[in-house]
């Protein structure tokens, strides 16, 4: 099993970016992988669905099945 198909098997995540931000994945539907980077989709502050670019090289850390 590759680290992507673990990863997504691991529902939800949460991503953690080197400047503090992080971003919950709620479902493998709300997450693209490239070899560069994730497109992710998430909710914003204001409740609204949000789409945004993570570079792999800028991400902090990873955690799998956080609370929702």
């Amino acid at each position: 099993m590759d680290r992507e198909a673990f990863m997504l098997d691991q529902m939800p995540l949460r991503i953690t970016m080197n400047d503090g931000r992080s971003f919950v994945v709620e479902s493998e539907r709300g997450i693209a992988l490239s070899d560069l980077d994730a497109y992710v989709l998430y909710r914003s502050d204001d409740g609204r669905l949000r789409g945004i670019h993570l570079p792999y090289v800028t991400m902090a850390g990873i955690e799998t099945n956080v609370a929702r």
